[in-house]
């Protein structure tokens, strides 16, 4: 509770002066949004360290095949203007509850999306037959679910957030990407950890050449081929040949290939930073899941759109983490608060790398670098081993 209690002090000065009253939370599910169903709507009473909060479970169906299931859950008091969204892990298909308390903890309003399918993180067959869900997996859940939520946010509240968060690793730093790059007028500030951004590359690398944690890279590169790309259940790996990369990648869904449904390879950042958003990325050098460089390649690639360091580093910045493994975990210390499991050693920007994002959309304040317990990372900056 401590720990709790340092967040509320830490909150930056542009919002502690921020106080709003909450609203009638069952009216929530009178509130009619286009194409959305409000399910429930009701109000949760305090229990632990979790404080009151209105829950709101809801579906967006944009087309006659999609059902993108979403859940908002807003502090029934001390809201302090943030709206917060969260990526998934996998191929999704589920909305974690304590990923959302954590954020009421840090008094977030906070929303989640399925990305519209309800099945295991390590199942596609969802995909199967539905090329409409593959796009809502890509991204149009997540522009649907932000939609939803801030319409929410402003009937309950009687005021829109005054900053808008995405925050995601792996699949769900492929999501932060591509909310960048699609979604740029949405978001004040992102986090994108370890990002899968070229996901079909990815997946294909799975499949040919797996390496570190080969059982689950199988996993995952067998349920892409098999339902998203060959639309066909008893295709295995042992079928697997190099043409069928490209293959993925062409394979039209829609007026799209299945590449630009899913891959957020793209470094035109142009009109996020338009929009004076900031990002902020991560990647753990002894990640065995995801090739670290991918990070780097995507990061260079931005260099060199956007026209250098010092414009790229106006608004985009990349911390390369020593001994990290995936997201978390590894041989040196690797919490730095970008995720409830890996709280920094302190509550602050200089100890939190989302303390850093949101001090430095808030405040201006440039993060030139994030302490953790036994080293200091610092920017990545071009031809770093």
């Amino acid at each position: 509770m401590m720990r709790w209690a340092r967040a509320a002090v830490a909150s930056t000065s542009v919002l502690a002066a921020f106080a709003v009253h909450a609203g009638d939370c069952a009216a929530l599910a009178r509130h009619e949004l286009t194409n959305v169903r409000i399910a429930i709507a009701q109000l949760v009473p305090a229990a632990a360290d979790v404080p009151e909060f209105c829950r709101v479970q809801g579906e967006a169906r944009p087309t006659i095949d999609s059902q993108i299931g979403f859940e908002l859950w807003l502090p029934a008091s001390g809201w302090n203007g943030r709206y917060y969204q969260l990526g998934n892990g996998g191929f999704a298909g589920n909305i974690h509850q304590p990923a959302l308390a954590a954020e009421l903890r840090r008094g977030n309003a906070v929303a989640a999306t399925d990305t519209g399918h309800r099945a295991s993180a390590f199942d596609a067959s969802w995909a199967l037959g539905h090329p409409e869900k593959i796009v809502d997996y890509g991204y149009r859940s997540l522009s649907e679910t932000a939609r939803a939520a801030t319409a929410l946010v402003r009937e309950y509240y009687g005021t829109p957030p005054r900053f808008r968060y995405f925050t995601g690793c792996s699949n769900g730093g492929r999501q932060a990407l591509m909310v960048a790059q699609r979604f740029p007028d949405e978001w004040d500030g992102i986090l994108a950890g370890a990002p899968a951004l070229d996901w079909t590359r990815q997946l294909a690398t799975f499949a040919a050449q797996p390496a570190g944690d080969v059982r689950l890279q199988l996993t995952f590169a067998e349920q892409f081929f098999r339902y998203m790309v060959h639309d066909d259940p008893a295709w295995n790996l042992g079928q697997f040949e190099q043409r069928d990369f490209e293959h993925a990648r062409r394979r039209q869904i829609g007026n799209a290939t299945l590449s630009q449904v899913l891959d957020a390879t793209d470094p035109d950042l142009t009109r996020f930073e338009r929009r004076r958003g900031k990002l902020l990325m991560y990647f753990g050098w002894a990640d065995d899941l995801l090739a670290p460089r991918m990070g780097v390649d995507y990061y260079e690639r931005v260099l060199a759109r956007m026209g250098g360091p010092e414009r790229t580093q106006a608004f985009f910045r990349l911390f390369m983490v020593p001994g990290m493994g995936h997201c978390q975990g590894g041989t040196e210390p690797h919490a730095f608060g970008q995720a409830y499991v890996s709280p920094g050693l302190r509550d602050d920007p200089e100890h939190d790398i989302r303390r850093a994002l949101e001090a430095w959309v808030e405040q201006g304040r440039v993060p030139e670098r994030i302490v953790e317990a036994a080293q200091v990372l610092h920017p990545y900056k071009m031809g770093e081993p």
